[in-house]
């Protein structure tokens, strides 16, 4: 049996219960629980306090060889190895932990390292003179030990070379501020700017209007935080120049209420549409297909050759060009 079991049967067989015995010997509930359910030992001077709770010696209920006290370095040890195991089982949630809080506190981390070297720089410059102090101390006390000694000093050493004279220096000549012509010029290249057309177009003198060529009128338009909104197309330059000298005025806040009574009112208006793109003429067309090229006999003979294939004259002639340009391929083949 073990000692917890040893001391439950005391504690029952006098009528106890975990909570008196614990009160009576001075310790925690789960102290004397835990010692009963087999889970945890406690301590010496907590087994003497609870034999002397159940009225008999320490070794009547645990084995005293199981309490020999270890030396600090056998507990050091203990502790030691038991981290060391406790760290490899946990190195990659512990590193994770280490590298989540410090990328969470990195400024606050910075922060304190700089005030820390601010407070304490003096500090270390100072304990950094004193050893360097130390330390040619020190070499005086070996170099005086040395003489006494009869040791042969070191050698001094060789005196350096005398540094030759610095030549001065041949000013540069003053930098001249080349234009991007002159470079394009040097490089033997012409601008692309005026190998280029301008992409706009617009005959507008101000912007927020431009000119329609094809419609023949002027669009009005602005732009109203990150978007582009159209005011209306209109004949006349002065018109499309009011409506956007009006928009300007309104201000950020009440442009959209505005821009909603004006959208209104342009449904209303009359709307300027522009001309019909011309239709291309099919007479045209006939005269530059490739059956107009030929004469009406040749129209005639293709046609009923493209009939008895049971398909039209364009997909006959398709056909053709395929099988001559097949045969030069294989003519090309046969020459290499």
């Amino acid at each position: 049996m073990t000692g917890g079991e040893n001391a439950r049967q005391l504690r029952i067989s006098l009528g106890l219960t975990i909570g008196n015995t614990a009160k009576l010997a001075g310790l925690a509930h789960a102290t004397i629980s835990t010692f009963e359910a087999g889970a945890r030992n406690p301590r010496w001077e907590s087994v003497e306090k609870i034999a002397f709770v159940l009225g008999c010696a320490p070794e009547d209920i645990v084995d005293p060889a199981d309490y020999i006290r270890k030396t600090d370095e056998e507990k050091r040890a203990v502790a030691k190895a038991a981290q060391k195991r406790w760290y490899l089982e946990n190195r990659d949630r512990v590193l994770k932990a280490h590298r989540a809080y410090n990328d969470a506190n990195r400024e606050k981390l910075n922060k304190q390292r700089r005030e820390y070297y601010q407070q304490n720089r003096e500090k270390e410059l100072a304990a950094q003179k004193t050893h360097d102090a130390r330390k040619q101390e020190r070499k005086k006390a070996a170099r005086a030990d040395a003489k006494k000694a009869g040791k042969p000093p070191k050698p001094p050493k060789p005196p350096k070379p005398p540094k030759e004279p610095k030549l001065p220096k041949t000013p540069k000549p003053p930098r001249i501020k080349q234009t991007r012509e002159d470079k394009a010029e040097k490089k033997g290249k012409v601008l692309a700017q005026k190998q280029k057309k301008p992409q706009n177009e617009n005959k507008a003198p101000a912007r927020g209007y431009s000119y329609d060529k094809r419609a023949n009128s002027w669009i009005a338009h602005i732009g109203h935080w990150g978007k582009t909104y159209y005011l209306g197309r209109f004949k006349n330059e002065s018109d499309a120049l009011v409506i956007r000298k009006e928009a300007e005025s309104i201000a950020p806040d009440d442009f959209l209420a505005w821009y909603q009574n004006k959208r209104a009112d342009m449904k209303k208006a009359p709307r300027i549409k522009p001309p019909p793109r011309q239709k291309k003429d099919p007479e045209l067309l006939k005269k530059h297909s490739v059956t107009a090229l030929m004469s009406k006999t040749e129209h005639e003979a293709t046609k009923a050759a493209a009939a008895a294939l049971g398909i039209t004259v364009s997909g006959l002639i398709v056909q053709a060009l395929q099988d001559y340009i097949s045969k030069e391929r294989d003519k090309d083949h046969e020459n290499k």
